[in-house]
């Protein structure tokens, strides 16, 4: 599939590819491109500002989940996929230079050129997402290897995934549901010695 023409004379090609990551529960994390939408403070300013009773620390970990609760309900009904954005406005690119070349118009060049710097937006927010996923943050902001980002967090990925583990008889457990049973077992006994 071609790319649009953003800034150089040529047709970028885009190939894509997938591979399959791990199961289990999602994780909820902050996305630093969030900071980059206007209303993302609003979010959590009022999600922090709900009213929780209770001891101190049930009100603060109330207000956490608030927050995360809000957060992503904000980011499926708002925000949106960072991937779909770029898609979006690469659409909206291609359709305008179509129109162009069959009807040039002053006007359609300023809309186009304003669909290009959408494009070019919603690119650095996929840029961004990749630098914090591979948790590279020694790149400068200009450097825009998403191959090197994705890859980064791939490895990331097997480096924190759990192969096997040791059994209390120090047997070797590799078994997926073993080793989420072994772990709940385990800080269930630690956190019941605690309190």
């Amino acid at each position: 599939m071609h790319l649009p023409i953003v800034v150089s004379d040529h047709f970028p090609l885009l190939v894509t590819s997938s591979l399959a990551v791990g199961s289990g529960p999602c994780n909820s994390r902050f996305l630093e491109v969030w900071r980059s939408h206007g209303e993302f403070i609003n979010v959590i300013r009022k999600a922090w500002e709900a009213e929780c009773e209770g001891r101190p620390v049930r009100v603060l970990l109330s207000k956490l989940k608030a927050v995360k609760n809000a957060l992503r309900l904000w980011n499926n009904e708002v925000f949106g996929n960072v991937f779909d954005h770029v898609q979006e406005r690469e659409e909206r690119v291609l359709s305008l230079e179509r129109s162009l070349e069959n009807n040039p118009t002053e006007e359609g060049e300023h809309l186009l050129t304003q669909a290009q710097c959408d494009f070019k937006a919603a690119l650095l927010q996929v840029t961004r997402y990749w630098h914090q996923k591979a948790c590279v943050r020694w790149l400068k902001e200009g450097d825009a290897n998403t191959r090197f980002f994705y890859a980064q967090f791939k490895q990331c990925c097997v480096r924190s995934y759990i192969y096997r583990i040791k059994d209390m008889n120090g047997i070797w457990v590799d078994e997926q549901s073993q080793i989420e049973s072994m772990a709940i077992e385990y800080f269930s006994e630690v956190l019941a010695q605690q309190a």
